[in-house]
C-alpha cells in the first residue's frame, strides 16, 4: 500500500521512491531496497520506517560515516530523527566538495490521502460519493458514455447530448437518440454546461478527450476520425475531409463533395436553397442563352416590379420544386434549377406579353434550338 513519495531533487540521477508500510533501506549494498551508486555513500547508509500516528511519521535511522541530514540537520551515526511530510532528507548534502549534480536529496510528499477514522467524516464522504455518481450520470452523454462536451438539449423531451454526438446522430435520424421522440428544437444546455464545469474542476481526468483528425489534420465539430475513416476531396479546393454522409458535405442533386459549409473555409461550392433565393446570391435571369428572351423577361420583371428570386420563391410555394428550402445544392446545379424556374415562368406569361412577341412563329426545334443565341433568329421565332 502506497502512502506517499520521496520526491527526488536530482531526478536525472535518482528516481522518486514510493513509500509503503514497509521499512526502506538506502545504501551502496546491492541488498538495500534503494541502491546508491556514489562511493561516498555507506553500504547501508540509512533506513526509513513509516510510523502511523495522527498522521504519517517516518523514523530516519543513520548508519553512515559521512552523515544523513534531515532538514539540514545531521541525524548522527546510530541515531534517529522523526520526519514528516514536506521534510527534506539528504544522503549526500550539497556543499564544498559536492555540487548539485552529485547531491542526493529527497522531499517527503503525501500523494495518497489516508483514510479518516472519523465515522462522521466517513459518512459525509460516502454521501459525497453518491452525489458525485448521481451528478456524473446526469452529465454523461448516452451516445458516447462520456462527460458531455458542449451539451445540447432537445425539445420537447429535454434530453441532452454532446454537440458532436448529436450532430452525427442527426445525419441518420431526426428523432431523439434516447427516447426516439420527435425533436422540434435544439439549443445549448447552459445549465448542464455549468454543472460540468464545476464537476471537471474536481475530476479533471474525466474530461472528454477531443483529438484532431489524424488524416485531414482538422478538428471538425469535435469529431475524431476512427482508424478506418474514409476520406473525400472537396471538388473546389481539393482539401481532404472525412466522408460522414453529412448533408453539408455534398450537393443533393449531383452528389459532388464540397467543404465550404463543413469546414467554412472554401470560397465556393455549396449553399442552401434559402440563401440562393436572396437577390445578392442569385444570378441574373437567363433563358438558355437566348438574349432576346432574356431582354423580354427583364422588361417584364421591371414593369411588374419583381425579381428572379421572387419568381423562384413563388414557384417553390406553388409546389413546383422537389426539395426543401434548406436543401444544400452546389452553384452549378442551382444555376440549372434557376433556369428551369425561369423557363417555366416565361412560359406562364406568354399571353401577357406584347402582340409582336406572342405572334412570332414557333421554332420547330423549340427550346432545343441551337440558333436561339442569335438575336435575329430569336426575334423571328418563338422558342416557348
Amino acid at each position: 500500500m502506497e502512502i506517499g513519495t520521496l520526491k527526488s531533487l536530482n531526478p536525472s540521477k535518482y528516481s522518486d521512491i514510493h513509500l509503503t508500510l514497509s521499512k526502506i533501506t538506502l545504501g551502496r549494498n546491492p541488498k538495500c531496497d534503494i541502491t546508491l551508486s556514489d562511493i561516498r555513500c555507506s553500504g547501508i547508509h540509512c533506513s526509513i520506517t513509516p510510523k502511523q500516528t495522527n498522521d504519517w511519521e517516518f523514523v530516519i535511522e543513520d548508519y553512515s560515516s559521512n552523515g544523513t541530514y534531515l532538514n539540514g540537520v545531521l541525524v548522527g551515526k546510530n541515531q534517529h530523527k522523526i520526519a514528516t511530510w514536506n521534510d527534506k532528507l539528504e544522503i549526500l548534502k550539497e556543499g564544498k566538495n559536492i555540487d548539485s549534480s552529485l547531491a542526493i536529496a529527497f522531499i517527503f510528499l503525501e500523494t495518497v490521502k489516508r483514510k479518516s477514522n472519523d465515522p462522521v467524516a466517513e459518512k459525509i464522504e460516502k454521501i459525497q460519493k453518491v452525489q458525485d455518481n448521481y451528478v456524473e450520470d446526469e452529465i454523461t452523454c448516452s451516445i458516447c458514455f462520456e462527460i458531455m462536451n458542449k451539451p445540447l438539449i432537445l425539445c420537447p423531451c429535454l434530453h441532452s447530448f454532446c454537440e458532436s454526438c448529436y450532430l452525427d446522430w442527426k445525419i441518420k435520424s431526426t428523432e431523439c437518440p434516447q427516447c426516439r421522440g420527435p425533436v422540434t428544437e435544439v439549443s445549448q444546455n447552459n445549465m448542464i454546461q455549468g454543472i460540468i464545469d464545476i464537476y471537471l474542476q474536481q475530476y479533471p481526468d474525466k474530461k472528454k478527450v477531443i483529438e484532431k483528425c489524424k488524416q485531414c489534420d482538422k478538428k471538425i465539430k469535435d469529431f475524431q476520425c476512427p482508424s478506418n475513416q474514409k476520406h473525400i476531396n472537396c471538388k473546389t479546393c481539393k482539401i481532404l475531409m472525412p466522408d460522414r454522409k453529412d448533408p453539408l458535405q455534398y450537393c443533393k442533386i449531383c452528389h459532388d463533395y464540397y467543404c465550404c459549409l463543413y469546414f467554412s473555409n472554401c470560397p465556393s461550392g455549396l449553399n442552401t436553397l434559402k440563401n440562393y433565393w436572396s437577390q445578392e446570391l442569385h444570378p441574373k435571369p437567363g433563358c438558355l442563352k437566348n438574349k432576346f428572351e432574356e431582354t423580354v423577361l427583364e422588361d417584364y420583371l421591371a414593369k411588374n416590379k419583381t425579381t428572379g428570386a421572387a419568381i423562384c420563391d413563388n414557384l417553390y410555394k406553388e409546389g413546383n420544386f422537389n426539395y426543401s428550402i434548406d436543401t444544400v445544392i452546389c452553384e452549378e446545379c442551382i444555376e440549372n434549377l434557376y433556369q428551369e424556374f425561369i423557363f417555366k415562368f416565361r412560359e406562364s406569361i406568354q399571353d401577357k406579353l406584347p402582340e409582336f412577341i406572342k405572334n412570332r412563329n414557333m421554332c420547330v426545334k423549340g427550346r432545343a434550338c441551337k440558333l436561339q443565341g442569335s438575336i435575329l433568329h430569336s426575334q423571328i421565332y418563338n422558342h416557348f
